[in-house]
């Protein structure tokens, strides 16, 4: 047999093997046993090679040659087959090696490039991992943190909890905020995120939350000032999120509902305020938020009266609520004046027509009464005729009162007299059952106002306090001094000055609420009236206003009333005294009528009749210009109407007063106040409003006369 065959395979095989174990030498990276495998290989491949060499020399081989030579052929088969298998799992463990280290090496440069502090401990708690930042956070070098236990870094700042690591589960973790100890003394505030692997390996990632901290507390202190600043504001302030929400109000809002902050923070707005959707929908309220156009609506809340303006805002809407309650009374009070300015104006130009109606319906009828032999039927007819003629000249007067144009003489009294004055005057209008006190003040109180309209005022008063006690009672009229009213309703006309008091108190029914806002309205009561009754508070409300006053009612039902009268205190202490009483002079003095109504001047001149005065009759100014001077005499007293054609009375005085010394006048007029004083009719002057009584009449003329 020749070996030549099998050795040059065998030799082929060996040179194979020996290839292969030196490529693997590159992969297990020079290992010993793998070059020692290689050098094996080599080695074997030469002595086969050598005796192939042999055997080409020397042919002949003997059976147990070939037997050896066979079974090393078979060995270097297998040998080869074995690092045939075994070469692709150690390339694949060595590429395995080589992934895992530049894994471990890309970990490990995220782990020291990471701005979060990192730290791993075995399940001991002792450190095997620590990067950069995690040193530098808390002072340590990486040797010194290698020699920690997680009881050192996370348990060490005395005032806060340990960091529960040893109750971690097995794929639990934890996430909290911890201050913990620098190696230099100070606290760092970090955010903790801790978690147990499955090998039971602790790894924890700390960051230092300075800056958030100082973010928040700046926040925390930014909004501590801002709700300062909210709350130190008197404004009422809300806003509410988008699902109509309370997200903030301040305390004036709070205030407002009786109810703290907290209790309305949060809470649905229809649950604090059920009537929201009354006066503003929640449609309304999604427009303001969603088309960013601001709104206001304006509502009654309780007693007051207010606006919310309305503004869009990044969580919903923002409200900013007015107190409108003054600013309502104030419009209130505004279109109070513009109609009693209407109603003056239009009492005033009927007042006029009327009054010249009623001055000689009334002067005639009394004139007539006057006359010797009238039948009693007549006379009584003529008492009608001046009782309806008053009681129209009453109505007329009490419309010139609401209206604030009625013709008043204001003068300096003493409050006190004149409440002594008018007590008999109040019994007579009292009942028996009714007590009835009188409580002066201690301080005398001169007030400038017209004491007929006081008079009138009071016993107005009186008379409502009777009947608001059908079954007795108690009444008490009080003077004394206050200062201005304050929240009283519509009282902001009044000057900060002192005033006169006069209450006038009843124990009687009272009135509620709603009587007392209508109550100074015309033709207001709550009693059953007649159609001519209803003007007596509204007169009265009008009297006192135009003398510089006020009225103001408190009352309470089934208790009593309280009408409080505010007069105006004098400049002076001392009282007007009365005028002495007029003497008639003995001689004969001329006296010139200029009115350009002829029924008025016609009764006029039927008045002075009964006096030996010589009288003249003039239609208007021209006209009395013109008999003055045809008669060439010299004038004792002019009669004469306001408001004349073309010259009015004032104007006619002055031209004839230039030659007529110490001419009297005696002003007539049908016009209000305010009409009288536009032709600057003296203070002092001698006025006499029409209709008149021929006593008013005649006690005027003496009056000037003896001035």
């Amino acid at each position: 047999m020749s070996l030549v065959p099998i050795l040059i395979i065998s030799v082929l095989l060996q040179f194979i093997a020996g290839i292969v174990s030196l490529t693997l030498i590159r992969v297990t990276g020079w290992n010993r046993a793998w070059v020692l495998i290689s050098l094996a290989n080599l080695l074997m491949a030469f002595r086969r090679f050598m005796a192939l060499l042999n055997a080409l020399e020397n042919p002949g081989a003997v059976a147990g040659e070939f037997i050896t030579e066979s079974i090393g052929l078979v060995i270097t088969l297998i040998m080869l087959l074995g690092i045939s298998y075994i070469a692709p799992v150690i390339r694949k463990i060595r590429s395995g090696q080589l992934e895992l280290s530049q894994t471990k090496a890309h970990y490990q440069a995220l782990v020291d490039q990471a701005t979060d502090g990192i730290v791993v401990a075995d399940p001991e708690g002792w450190l095997v991992t620590v990067n950069p930042e995690a040193c530098n956070m808390l002072g340590y070098s990486r040797e010194e943190m290698l020699h920690l236990n997680l009881n050192a870094i996370f348990d060490t700042y005395r005032s806060a909890k340990g960091l529960p690591w040893r109750d971690l589960q097995i794929g639990s973790s934890i996430l909290t905020e911890r201050d913990l100890l620098h190696r230099d003394g100070h606290t760092v505030p970090v955010e903790i995120s801790a978690k147990r692997l499955e090998n039971g390996i602790i790894q924890a990632f700390m960051r230092d939350i300075s800056q958030r901290r100082s973010a928040e507390e700046s926040l925390r202190q930014s909004e501590v000032k801002h709700r300062q600043l909210m709350n130190s504001i008197r404004t009422p302030i809300i806003s509410v999120k988008s699902d109509d929400t309370i997200y903030y109000c301040n305390h004036a809002l709070a205030s407002l509902f009786q109810k703290k902050i907290s209790d309305l923070e949060g809470q649905p707005l229809t649950e604090v305020i059920p009537e929201i959707n009354d006066s503003f929908s929640y449609e309304a309220r999604r427009d303001v938020i969603e088309r960013a156009k601001p709104k206001s609506f304006e509502t009654w809340f309780g007693k007051r009266f207010y606006r919310a303006n309305l503004f869009p805002a990044q969580w919903g809407l923002l409200a900013i609520v007015e107190d409108m309650t003054e600013s309502k009374q104030m419009q209130e009070e505004l279109a109070e004046v513009h109609r009693m300015e209407s109603v003056g104006r239009l009492a005033g130009g009927i007042a006029h027509d009327i009054n010249n109606l009623l001055t000689p319906i009334m002067g005639y009828s009394e004139l007539l009464k006057r006359s010797e032999g009238l039948p009693r039927n007549a006379r009584a007819h003529l008492d009608t005729i001046y009782q309806a003629g008053n009681r129209a000249q009453q109505l007329i007067n009490q419309l010139l009162a609401y209206g604030r144009k009625q013709i008043l003489r204001r003068r300096d009294v003493d409050l006190n007299e004149q409440v002594r004055e008018m007590e008999p005057a109040i019994r007579q209008v009292l009942r028996e059952d009714i007590v009835f006190n009188i409580k002066p003040g201690s301080i005398p109180s001169v007030v400038h106002i017209d004491p007929v309209s006081l008079r009138q005022i009071v016993l107005n008063l009186v008379s409502n306090a009777r009947d608001a006690m059908p079954q007795s009672g108690t009444l008490t009229l009080e003077t004394g001094v206050a200062d201005r009213p304050m929240n009283s309703g519509n009282r902001n006309h009044l000057a900060a000055n002192r005033y006169a008091t006069l209450s006038i108190t009843d124990t009687g029914v009272g009135m509620d609420e709603e009587a007392l806002k209508h109550l100074f309205e015309p033709f207001y009561t709550t009693k059953s009236r007649s159609p001519s009754q209803g003007m007596g508070l509204s007169s009265a409300h009008g009297l006192m206003r135009q003398q510089d006053g006020d009225i103001v009612c408190t009352s309470t039902p089934n208790e009593g009333t309280t009408f409080a009268l505010y007069l105006p205190l004098s400049a002076t202490t001392q009282p007007d005294k009365p005028a002495p009483t007029p003497v008639k002079k003995p001689i004969r003095l001329n006296v010139l009528v200029a009115e350009d109504d002829a029924l008025t001047r016609n009764l006029v001149r039927d008045i002075l009749a009964s006096r030996d005065y010589k009288i003249f009759l003039a239609v208007d100014a021209e006209e009395a210009l013109e008999i003055v001077n045809k008669t060439n005499q010299k004038l004792d007293l002019l009669v004469t109407n306001v408001v004349m054609p073309q010259m009015n009375g004032r104007q006619l005085w002055e031209k004839l007063a230039k030659k007529h010394a110490g001419l009297r006048v005696v002003y007539i007029s049908g016009y209000a106040s305010q009409v009288i004083a536009q032709y600057k009719i003296p203070e002092e002057a001698i006025i006499v409003g029409k209709p008149f009584s021929i006593h008013d009449f005649l006690a005027a003329v003496d009056r000037s006369l003896n001035h």
